[in-house]
């Protein structure tokens, strides 16, 4: 069994777990059923156990976790189809809320409450949502397995040429100088191409890591996502029973004060309609008055209006989405590099010249470069996350908090 036949195994071996976290649940349950045919073939395999070559230590293998979750990119995946959905909700409910914030402006602005520049309609408008590609490392990956496998096969027919004590006697007396030099390149080979395959192998547990750094991130942003639509629903039907039918029956005992003044000063002109009584201008007169619940509840509707702008106006559910990809770097990423170069290191062969001259392999480290892989670390991105996550709650309690506090009012005036 030649070093090429053995890094081909294991790039295939590596190929096919790629394979099996991107399966559904129903085809790893498939899987598990298929299991119980293969009996029959292990123990026939088990005749083969003197004629094979034990190569579990000759090549890094990857990490061997049992708890690993098998179809953990296929989890995430579906994950950001739930987030986004719940998104594109949530949207078209900040949409409906625009028209009731509308009507809550025109009422907080005529009594001068709001002085600010009104919220624009524009800033409720819906989103295109873009779920995250997770393909694009898997991809990448697949390419660079796809063109070492191709190069290890051709150089294993290559290698043939070379293997066995008959043939490396034959060589040595033939052509002596163009075989050693035939064989050290061929070994300059395997080594550039097993670092490579050592280097791709520590990337794709880097990918799967983020994998499962990003699944219970994208559950607690669905939970999120959920109490945000939960809060808009709540919210919503609030200002539509409550708030509204109120701010009418205000807006009437507003006017019956005027009204009441026009009395008084004989000002009151009988072809007078009620849409001819302009609301007062202020309220700040019914401040510690009998009328001071009315004060309480615009001063109330104020603060529900800024937490609810707070909240709801900006698209902050979808910036949850997209984090930027941060990579090692500093101390992390000379660790990795020094773990790399420990696992791919390559001895020479017994009896060969390589003991005396070392094989320069700068030509084929070049062919096979590793310089364009970058090893993901989300866990300070997905920290940075988390804490939007937090200010989103607090946001939404802000909310709730007034919420409460205007039905409170709402159901002493009722």
């Amino acid at each position: 069994m030649s070093k090429f036949y053995t890094l081909v195994h294991y790039i295939e071996k590596l190929r096919k777990e790629i394979e099996d976290i991107q399966k559904s649940d129903d085809e790893i349950k498939k899987e598990q059923e298929d299991k119980t045919t293969e009996v029959g073939i292990v123990i026939q395999s088990a005749f083969n156990i003197f004629g094979s070559k034990d190569i579990s230590s000759e090549i890094y293998q990857g990490n061997n976790d049992e708890d690993e979750i098998k179809n953990i990119y296929d989890i995430c995946d579906k994950n950001y189809v739930k987030l986004a959905n719940e998104i594109i909700y949530v949207n078209v409910k900040r949409e409906e809320l625009w028209k009731s914030i509308r009507d809550i402006q025109e009422y907080l602005s005529n009594l001068g409450i709001l002085t600010e520049n009104k919220t624009d309609y524009s800033e409720f408008t819906l989103e295109n949502i873009e779920i995250p590609k997770l393909d694009k490392e898997i991809n990448f990956l697949n390419n660079k397995l796809e063109f070492l496998e191709r190069d290890a096969r051709k150089n294993d027919i290559e290698y043939g040429k070379y293997e066995g004590f008959g043939t490396t006697l034959w060589n040595r007396l033939a052509s002596p100088l163009e075989s050693v030099k035939a064989e050290r390149k061929l070994e300059a080979i395997n080594i550039a191409q097993k670092k490579l395959y050592v280097t791709l192998r520590f990337y794709f547990d880097y990918y799967k890591d983020s994998l499962k750094l990003q699944k219970p991130y994208l559950e607690e942003c669905i939970k999120t996502a959920k109490l945000y639509r939960e809060s808009l629903n709540n919210l919503l039907d609030t200002i539509d029973k409550k708030i509204l039918p109120f701010l009418e029956i205000s807006n009437l005992f507003l006017k019956s004060l005027i009204i009441k003044e026009l009395v008084k000063e004989n000002k009151l002109n009988e072809n007078m309609s009620l849409k001819d009584i302009e609301s007062p201008k202020s309220i700040g007169n019914l401040k510690d008055t009998k009328y001071n619940i009315y004060y309480t509840f615009f001063e109330n509707l104020f603060h529900l209006y800024t937490s609810i702008e707070t909240a709801f106006k900006e698209n902050i559910l979808t910036n949850l989405m997209f984090f930027k990809n941060d990579y090692l770097e500093g101390d992390e990423l000379q660790d990795n590099e020094s773990k790399i170069r420990d696992s791919a290191k390559t001895y020479p062969e017994f009896g060969t010249f390589d003991w005396i001259i070392s094989i320069d392999t700068s030509e084929e480290e070049y062919i096979y470069s590793a310089k364009d892989i970058k090893f993901l670390n989300y866990s300070k991105s997905i920290k940075e996350a988390e804490e939007k996550i937090k200010i989103i709650n607090e946001k939404i309690a802000d909310v709730k908090k007034n919420l409460d506090e205007i039905e409170e009012i709402s159901n002493e005036l009722e």
